[in-house]
């Protein structure tokens, strides 16, 4: 079985396996979930340390139109990594510190991560929604809550419902004029396309994107949702859940959609792009301000989600490189900013039963570790200098000024945004901070079991280490999105492109089951014109 095949059959197989272990939450099974998340990262991270990239694994040697591939580089194995940490963690801290699950919590984390690292590398359409669509189901049953009221999880039901349904019907619509599915195939003949075809196929598959990536209007499921889920489910819906739906759409929109450029403009004065731009800016300023109004700690998360995910969409109507590597690394940012934010606020809330973050006052006082975590957390998240998402934005600066007026409005609105965003988070620090009378016992926190301290300062450390690596070497993770970026462009070697076309192998009658490795010639013609320049690519046919 190829490396990229485990990070999706083995989460699957053990959720499989778990409820065989007892129907109640049980140390094996725990245990099980646990380590398998664990040696997934872990041999994601030897892969990393050890690259041999780009790898397309063919799933049972079929060629295209009809094959189906799995596009493994540097970008998707740290996506990958990061998501099933993520997993870990909020497993992890729900055993510890949130309400006590059956084992079906454990299953459910453990089919999110395989549906994650599926829907980031695979190359075809359908594919892509299916992962999509099994994230949602889990999302959905792990934010389903224990006690009050459902309202949150309905609405999100609802719009979900609403986005597979338009995902699929726009899937049906494109596959009828392209006949295939492939998006590698899907970015050389939608030109060919009549442009009803391709309006009606592109709006209604991006708009399950953007409703699965909060965007205003379709953000109303959100706030609620995340008000009546765990904060461990906070911290997989935002880390997880919205940055995979961001990556999905990205790569639906460089690779099929060429950047917005083969859609005919919306009228005489907008593009598409810039219609989607001003999407993901109203989305970015209405997610900030509504931060400023908001009293519960979960639904100021969930704002502040909204508004990252505007400025994600921004960066990628944008389209130009800066831009492009802006995406990741504003997703990066957002997933590790954020779930540090909902480890402070999942053990604040264990401790206190309340959410409201004015009743918060002189927890920090008791246990300071809480004021640094959440510092932290927000400096990552408003992009203060030498933390991550300081070069997200710089980099989605520099790309938003080559683009002329409407660019400078969305430096403009990002500055905006992120006052707002600072005020808000910083006035939660501070009544962390801020002392009424003397620290009782009861504010002590984290909980006194040794179990529960080793949960909590396991992710709360391994979290900011990670955010402090990438603050302060962003280097490492820059060359991988370079190269990606590069990559899905056609504009350096290896090409997606040229590497995913060529490693589809001709299907015989007996074709052998052995993984093999092929070197591939090189081109020298552009990604626009169809014949991407590649060197070589490690290729291997799936089990």
């Amino acid at each position: 079985m190829n490396t990229a095949v485990a990070f999706i059959a083995a989460p699957l197989a053990v959720a499989f396996l778990l409820p065989l272990l007892g129907s109640r939450s049980s140390w094996g099974s725990r245990a099980a979930a646990l380590l398998t998340l664990l040696a997934l990262a872990a041999v994601g991270l030897l892969m990393l340390l050890r690259p041999a990239f780009p790898q397309v694994v063919v799933i049972g040697g079929w060629r295209a139109p009809f094959g189906i591939s799995l596009y493994v580089d540097a970008l998707s194995v740290m996506l990958v990594v990061l998501f099933d940490l993520l997993a870990l963690f909020a497993l992890w801290f729900q055993h510890q510190h949130g309400q006590e699950k059956p084992v079906s919590f454990d299953v459910l984390v453990l089919v999110l991560s395989a549906a994650a690292a599926g829907a980031v590398f695979t190359q075809d359409l359908f594919n892509l929604f299916v992962f999509l669509e099994i994230t949602t189901v889990a999302a959905l049953a792990l934010s389903a809550p224990q006690t009050g009221s459902p309202r949150g999880v309905i609405r999100y039901w609802l719009f979900g419902s609403v986005a597979s349904a338009s995902m699929l019907l726009g899937i049906a619509i494109l596959y009828s004029g392209a006949g295939t599915l492939n998006l590698v195939e899907l970015g050389s003949r939608w030109s060919h396309l009549t442009p009803p075809v391709q309006w009606l196929s592109g709006v209604m598959i991006l708009l399950g994107f953007l409703v699965k990536m909060e965007i205003v209007p379709f953000h109303v499921w959100a706030p609620s949702t995340y008000r009546a889920a765990p904060s461990s489910v906070g911290l997989l819906l935002s880390g997880v859940v919205t940055g995979l739906a961001a990556f999905s759409a990205w790569k639906f929109f460089a690779l099929v959609l060429r950047g917005g450029a083969s859609l005919p403009p919306v009228s005489g004065v907008f593009s598409f792009s810039q219609a989607l731009f001003g999407l993901g800016a109203l989305t970015l300023i209405l997610g900030a301000l509504a931060m400023l109004a908001e009293k519960d700690a979960k639904k100021l998360l969930a704002f502040s989600t909204i508004s990252q995910m505007g400025l994600v969409l921004m960066a990628i109507a944008l389209g130009n490189p800066r831009a492009v590597r802006a995406v990741f690394f504003l997703i990066f940012a957002h997933a590790l900013g954020k779930s540090l934010l909902f480890f402070v606020t999942g053990l604040v809330v264990s401790r206190r039963r309340n959410s409201e973050w004015r009743s918060w006052h002189g927890l920090g006082a008791a246990s300071p570790s809480l004021v640094w975590f959440w510092f932290l957390g927000t400096a990552t998240i408003i992009g203060l200098p030498l933390f991550p998402g300081f070069w997200g934005k710089l980099t989605f600066i520099g790309g938003a000024l080559e683009m002329g007026l409407w660019g400078r409005v969305g430096v403009m609105l990002l500055i905006l945004a992120t006052v707002c965003e600072s005020v808000a988070l910083l006035r939660v620090g501070h009544a962390l901070w801020e002392r009424e009378g003397e620290p009782s016992p009861r504010d002590e926190v984290p909980s006194p079991r040794v179990s529960g301290r080793l949960s909590y300062w396991a992710g709360a450390l391994a979290l900011s280490a990670a955010i402090l690596w990438m603050g302060l070497w962003p280097a490492v993770f820059s060359r991988a999105f370079v190269t990606a970026q590069q990559a899905y462009a056609g504009d350096g070697t290896p090409s997606v492109v040229r590497t995913s076309t060529d490693a589809f192998a001709q299907r015989s009658g007996h074709h052998s089951r052995r993984e093999g490795r092929m070197t591939h010639r090189q081109g020298r013609i552009s990604h626009r014109d169809g014949n991407v320049p590649a060197r070589h690519a490690n290729v291997s046919q799936g089990r």
